[in-house]
């Protein structure tokens, strides 16, 4: 058995060593499969838990956790190579297929402003300027997550999705999957010594990451998750 986490920055190593997915994998004592990722999109869950799925990295004996982000986040193709990290952000830069020589790019609101090529800064400025609608993304967020729910209640992968910080778009759930949600605590979320720095909510200080594994872990034992399925 494995534990898999999907995620943003939220669940990454986000200037911290050691990331709650670890922490958790630790308690349960077994293998942990990291896919949390700076600017991370729901796309790139969706798109790198399928491809585990296919693959056979993820199956039926695994516990999968997915961590919702912001609904217009996307991700792009670019004929760009991959820029080394121009700041040690992350202990663990998460490395994305190249197809053929390219590089996989994320944008989030503002993400322009970073961007090394001028095409990729071009492109993330027009976009987020003239192609992203709210109502749009949330009907496609809804009609996508509940394909991906779909699917892995076809694979029958045991799965906890969370409720957390600021991203309050979530599609309804099918019972497979409610029965097993997790909704962050109001007095957790509220805690600033769980905040990166004591200042950044959307980011989990090193206690935080710590005690948020305990709350998962709480969790995951009162809905004995682990001794059923998603069937």
């Amino acid at each position: 058995m494995k534990l898999c986490v999907a995620g943003c920055s939220f669940s990454d190593y986000t200037k911290v060593d050691k990331v709650w997915g670890e922490y958790l994998a630790e308690k349960l004592d077994v293998d942990y499969l990291h896919e949390g990722a700076g600017c991370g999109s729901n796309w790139r869950i969706w798109r790198q838990i399928g491809s585990h799925i296919l693959h056979g990295t993820l199956t039926k004996d695994d516990l999968l956790i997915v961590q919702y982000t912001g609904i217009d986040r996307r991700e792009f193709w670019s004929a760009n190579p991959p820029m080394p990290p121009r700041e040690p952000i992350t202990k663990i830069q998460t490395q994305e297929p190249s197809y053929d020589g390219g590089s996989i790019i994320r944008y989030k609101w503002n993400s322009h402003v970073w961007q090394d090529y001028p095409e990729e800064k071009e492109l993330f400025e027009l976009y987020e300027r003239n192609f992203v609608n709210p109502r749009y993304e949330n009907d496609n967020f809804i009609v996508h997550s509940n394909m991906f729910q779909e699917f892995l209640k076809n694979h029958g992968i045991r799965t906890v999705f969370l409720r957390v910080r600021a991203w309050f778009q979530y599609p309804t759930y099918i019972p497979e999957f409610q029965k097993y949600l997790f909704e962050e605590p109001e007095e957790f979320l509220h805690d600033k010594s769980t905040w990166l720095d004591g200042t950044d909510s959307g980011h989990l200080s090193s206690e935080g990451h710590v005690r948020f594994a305990d709350l998962v872990y709480q969790h995951i034992n009162t809905t004995g998750i682990l001794n059923g399925t998603n069937q």
